[in-house]
């Protein structure tokens, strides 16, 4: 193997990666927009579909929450594992 191709190797694991996350953001986000027309095609209501739908955007503002909690270390007390 040639100096540049091995130099190569590691970019190739990121570019894959990056692959595989493009792709599974277009089905995540391919099924969160069909959501609303799916449950009002099965007849839900208006407020059904937008409970639903709202509480999946309030979901997502959650995700955010514990990030911000957890120091720069990492680490929290009583977190059961030695830092």
């Amino acid at each position: 193997m040639t100096q540049v191709a091995t130099a190569m190797r590691p970019w190739w694991l990121v570019v894959r990666f990056g692959t595989v996350s493009l792709l599974a953001d277009f089905v995540h986000e391919g099924a969160r927009s069909v959501t609303g027309p799916l449950l009002a095609s099965l007849g839900a209501s208006a407020t059904v579909v937008g409970a639903v739908t709202g509480a999946d955007e309030a979901a997502l503002l959650l995700r955010l929450v514990p990030t911000a909690a957890v120091p720069a270390g990492g680490c929290t007390t009583g977190s059961g594992h030695e830092c």
